[in-house]
């Protein structure tokens, strides 16, 4: 019985094997160009007044963010 690792090497290394790795590079592309969208439509939709409003809040609420999970490990 082949493990999941052997499956998926005996797929690369057959014939379509680089139809997936083609496949694969076309939705990491299409993905990145998607996420680029996004961010410029919510950059379009940001309020520089409401982000002035609420900034210090925002600052505080990002920085346990991060320094909490840190320091938990």
């Amino acid at each position: 019985m082949e493990n999941e690792g052997e499956r998926v090497a005996a797929a690369l290394a057959s014939v379509h094997g680089v139809d997936y790795i083609s496949v694969y590079t076309f939705v990491d592309l299409l993905s990145r160009i998607a996420i680029l969208i996004l961010l410029f439509l919510v950059g379009l939709e940001t309020s520089l007044v409401e982000m002035k409003r609420i900034g210090k809040t925002a600052l505080v609420v990002a920085v346990i963010g991060i320094v909490v999970p840190m320091g938990l490990g």
